[in-house]
């Protein structure tokens, strides 16, 4: 992308693997999210997710 061009190579690695932690941590939370509340655990999903940051 365009930010990455304005980046140091050196740096440039670094950035995008906290991106992908950051997108992986996301992707997990949501799965998390949507397995509790497909069985019915709807109010409890806030205060787990919270647990975890």
């Amino acid at each position: 992308t365009d930010e990455d061009d304005l980046v140091p190579s050196s740096g440039k690695q670094k950035k995008r693997r906290e991106k992908s932690v950051v997108e992986s941590r996301k992707k997990r939370s949501a799965t998390r999210t949507q397995l509790q509340a497909s069985m019915g655990m709807g109010p409890n999903v806030q205060s787990s997710s919270g647990n975890d940051r």
